[in-house]
C-alpha cells in the first residue's frame, strides 16, 4: 500500500517548527534579520540586494497575485511568481496549476517544463514524454499514470480502480493496494497489532495510534506546564509549549496524523472532479482547489497552532485558502514547507 503522500503533503505543510524560544513579532515596517524577530502574519523581511546576507532589512508585506513586482524581491506570495504577463508588465502570478489537457494562457501555468501552452492548452512538447518516478504525473491525464520499461520509453497508462487487475501499487488509485494481482482495499489494524511494517496502519476510526510498534488506544494527554524557552521539548510527541501561557498543547492528534497520512478521500475527490495532482495544488486556479477546497481546508483545520507561537503565520496561511471572507486566495507561503523528523518516523 501507499502512504498518502497527498494528504502527507498537508501535514508537513501546515506542521510548521520556530525556534525553540518565543518569536519576537514585528510588524510591517519594523527591522528584521538575523535575531531581529520574525515578520508577523502577512509580512515578509526584504532586505537590500546591495546588503549581505547578515545586514537587516525591514518586514513587507507580501504582493498578490495581479500585483506588479520586481524581479529578486521575492515578495510574490508562495504559488505566485514574479513573471512578464502578456502585456509584458511583471507581476505575481500564478504558476504550475494546469497538467496535461488542461488550459492555459502562459507556458508558466503548465505543471511541467515538459508541457508548453499551446493553443490554450498544456501540450507535452515535441519528442517529450512523461516521467515514470512517481504515479502522480503531471504529465498524464488525472486517470493516467507514468509507466515505464526503460528511461526513454514511457507512456501514460490508465489507473486502475478497485477490482481491477495490476502488477504493482502503483497502478491503483489512491490507497488501493496491488494484491494477488487485484486492486484491493488493505484493511486497517487492530488493537494490539504490530504496526512496524511499513504502509501498515492501525485503525483511527477506532480511536487506535501507532505507538512503539503497536496499535495501542489513544487518550487524550493532561495539561502540563513547560518552558517554551528550554533547551530541549519538554511536551509529548504531537504537542508544543504555548508561548503565551506556558503549557503544552497538541498541534494535532496521533489519530488525525494517521487520517492525514492514510486517508484517500483527496484522491478519490481529484478522481471524480477529473483533477490531477499538481505540486502547486493549493494554487486558486487548480482543478482540486476549485473541487475539492473542502476536503483540504477539513484536513488544514485538524492542525492547530497559538499565534503567540508563530506571529500568526498559520492563522494567515489558513484564512488566505479556507476563509471565504478572504478574497485572495494564492498558495500557502514558503515558510511552513520545514519537514518534521518524527513525520518520517511515524510514517516510515
Amino acid at each position: 500500500m501507499k502512504i498518502n503522500l497527498v494528504l502527507l503533503f498537508f501535514l508537513v505543510l501546515f506542521y510548521s517548527v520556530v525556534d525553540s524560544s518565543c518569536p519576537n513579532c514585528l510588524k510591517e515596517n519594523d527591522i528584521c534579520g538575523t535575531n531581529k524577530g520574525k515578520c508577523s502574519y502577512d509580512t515578509t523581511c526584504l532586505y537590500n540586494s546591495s546588503l549581505t546576507s547578515n545586514q537587516t532589512g525591514k518586514c513587507n508585506k507580501y504582493l498578490r497575485q495581479g500585483d506588479e513586482c520586481k524581479v529578486g524581491e521575492k515578495l510574490c506570495i508562495a504559488g505566485t511568481l514574479c513573471l512578464l504577463d502578456k502585456e509584458n508588465v511583471y507581476r505575481c502570478l500564478d504558476y504550475g496549476f494546469a497538467t496535461l489537457g488542461e488550459d492555459c494562457k502562459l507556458d508558466s501555468d503548465c505543471s511541467t517544463n515538459k508541457l508548453a501552452c499551446i493553443n490554450d492548452v498544456c501540450t507535452l512538447k515535441p519528442s517529450e514524454n512523461c516521467d515514470g518516478w512517481n504515479k502522480i504525473n503531471a504529465n498524464c491525464k488525472y486517470n493516467e499514470f507514468c509507466l515505464c520499461s526503460t528511461n526513454s520509453n514511457c507512456s501514460c497508462e490508465n489507473i486502475k480502480l478497485e477490482g481491477e487487475s495490476c502488477t504493482s501499487p502503483d497502478d491503483c488509485l489512491g490507497r488501493l493496494d496491488c494484491n494477488n494481482s487485484v486492486c484491493t482495499k488493505k484493511q486497517p489494524l487492530g488493537l494490539g497489532a504490530d504496526c512496524s511494517a511499513t504502509y501498515n496502519f492501525c485503525d483511527y476510526n477506532k480511536g487506535l495510534y501507532c505507538s512503539k510498534d503497536i496499535c495501542i488506544e489513544y487518550v487524550e494527554p493532561s495539561l502540563r506546564s513547560c518552558n517554551p524557552n528550554a533547551t530541549f521539548n519538554e511536551c509529548l510527541d504531537f504537542e508544543r509549549c504555548s508561548c503565551s501561557d506556558n503549557e503544552c498543547y497538541q498541534s494535532i492528534s496521533p489519530l488525525k496524523t494517521m487520517k492525514l497520512i492514510y486517508s484517500d478521500e483527496l484522491e478519490i475527490c481529484a478522481y471524480d472532479n477529473k483533477c490531477s495532482l499538481v505540486d502547486n495544488k493549493l494554487s486558486s486556479q487548480s482543478c482540486l482547489s476549485k473541487n475539492c477546497r473542502k476536503i483540504m481546508c477539513e484536513n488544514i483545520n485538524d492542525y492547530n497552532i497559538k499565534e503567540s507561537d508563530d506571529c500568526g503565520k498559520f492563522a494567515f496561511e489558513r484564512n488566505l485558502f479556507c476563509n471565504s471572507s478572504f478574497k485572495i486566495t494564492q498558495s500557502i507561503t514558503g515558510y511552513l514547507f520545514i519537514i518534521l523528523f518524527f513525520v518520517f518516523v511515524i510514517t516510515f
